[in-house]
């Protein structure tokens, strides 16, 4: 099984974008780190099939953890998150998680707005399974505010024992009651299953999700997908995908991917597995590649298609003869389903984005002016994480605190409800 270095994944897989657009993917992603797992702490965790989708956990993609035997009691992962999560409302967590031996599960928020800014707790009852699914809950009483940071501790045990083993964990959720009630999905690792296809030596990782390697206002995306191009493969050379829902191609004809590459070529994309006749179809873009080392908005035109498709398929690089002498690596984002064509240039900036952003350099209070039509804002470092979300947009003006960020220069994103983003650069200190 390929392993995607975590940084892995909250993946938008057919998502309402607009009323009319369908996000098919989108590959953006939480960051999960190891921790206290050495040696295993840069390659410990990463997402795979269910190994067992049965009893609590039926979903088709876990985060599995090779928990070493060198590695200390608290071996397990953390993350920063996107945006904090508030505990006020939410004293509760639950955590689906598959082990083979009995020991302590531990989880830990910190980053806190209040006093202690930080709590590590066990769960509420011991685990009393093993090799199979079990949830396990936490609750947290006395946690009030806003937590920027999540931890488990997945194995706490002491002495550790002699021989390295594999855990399994889905399903991190916040609630609002022990069981039901209100929730909020932290994470579920659920991706849209992506194949190679006619990649020669490359059979098994030459997809992965990784950090974007050119953050420009086309492409403004914290992670991409990495796909290594063979030279030993075929002209049709990419991936394909069955989607978990068809797409319906009979009001939006145009598919729209972002792709990043180091020399031109046909870049062709294919939907097939319809409902009516023919029941699949192979087009190139509609306007050729432009550029190279840099991202570019391509458009797929699909006129006569009519019905769902289940399945698609992309060739990044279609070139006979391939013509290579060494491997080629190409990026690729953002593949969206919709009704018309998005400007080429992927990024819109209509007159109603000239935001007034202040005051910059900012130390704590950024305010925003002229915000009428924005629906979110942004806020991501330079190596495109997303620090701050701000959905809560009142009238023409509004306000993040941005005290808990490091001091450096950070990208303010601006969408409004059609997906179309305007980028300014702001300095904390």
């Amino acid at each position: 099984m390929k392993k995607i270095l975590l940084t892995l994944v909250c993946v938008l897989a057919m998502v309402p974008w607009s009323n009319a657009q369908l996000v098919i993917e989108d590959f953006e992603l939480i960051t999960v780190n190891g921790l206290s797992n050495e040696p295993y702490n840069a390659d410990s965790i990463y997402v795979v099939d269910n190994p067992d989708p049965t009893g609590v956990n039926t979903s088709t993609r876990v985060l599995k953890m090779v928990r070493s035997k060198a590695g200390s009691v608290w071996a397990g992962f953390w993350s920063t998150l996107s945006s904090k999560y508030d505990m006020t409302n939410y004293k509760y967590v639950s955590a689906d998680v598959w082990k083979p031996r009995i020991s302590v599960i531990k989880f830990k928020v910190e980053g806190g707005t209040t006093t202690p800014t930080y709590f590590e707790l066990e769960s509420t009852s011991p685990q009393t399974k093993t090799n199979e699914w079990e949830r396990i809950n936490f609750h947290f009483p006395d946690a009030t505010g806003e937590y920027a940071t999540l931890a488990m501790l997945l194995d706490f045990i002491d002495p550790i024992g002699d021989e390295d083993i594999v855990l399994y964990v889905d399903n991190i959720v916040f609630r609002a009651e022990a069981a039901g009630g209100d929730s909020m999905v932290i994470e579920d690792f659920q991706s849209l299953p992506l194949n190679q296809m006619a990649n020669s030596t490359y059979p098994n990782d030459s997809l992965k999700i990784v950090p974007n390697p050119l953050i420009d206002e086309v492409n403004p995306s914290a992670k991409v997908l990495r796909f290594a191009r063979s030279s030993a493969g075929d002209p049709w050379a990419g991936f394909w995908s069955a989607l978990p829902e068809p797409i319906d191609m009979t009001t939006n004809k145009y598919i729209h991917m972002k792709v990043w590459k180091p020399r031109i070529s046909t870049i062709k994309f294919k939907i097939e597995g319809g409902t009516t006749t023919p029941s699949s179809f192979e087009l190139e873009s509609t306007a050729p590649q432009a550029t190279m080392d840099a991202w570019e908005q391509m458009v797929f035109y699909f006129p006569e298609a009519t019905g769902t498709y289940p399945t698609i398929a992309a060739m990044p690089d279609f070139s006979d003869p391939v013509d290579l002498t060494e491997d080629i690596v190409i990026y690729i984002d953002d593949i969206v389903s919709s009704p018309t064509a998005i400007l080429p240039t992927g990024v819109k900036q209509p007159e109603a984005f000239n935001v007034s952003v202040y005051p910059n350099p900012v130390k704590s209070t950024l305010y925003f002016d002229n915000m009428k039509d924005v629906d979110r804002i942004v806020i991501s470092n330079m190596v495109g994480q997303q620090m701050l979300i701000n959905r809560n947009i009142m009238g023409e003006k509004t306000s993040i605190n941005v005290g808990s960020l490091s001091n450096g220069l950070y990208m303010v994103t601006f969408y409004d409800k059609k997906g179309n983003a305007s980028i300014k650069k702001i300095v904390k200190e």
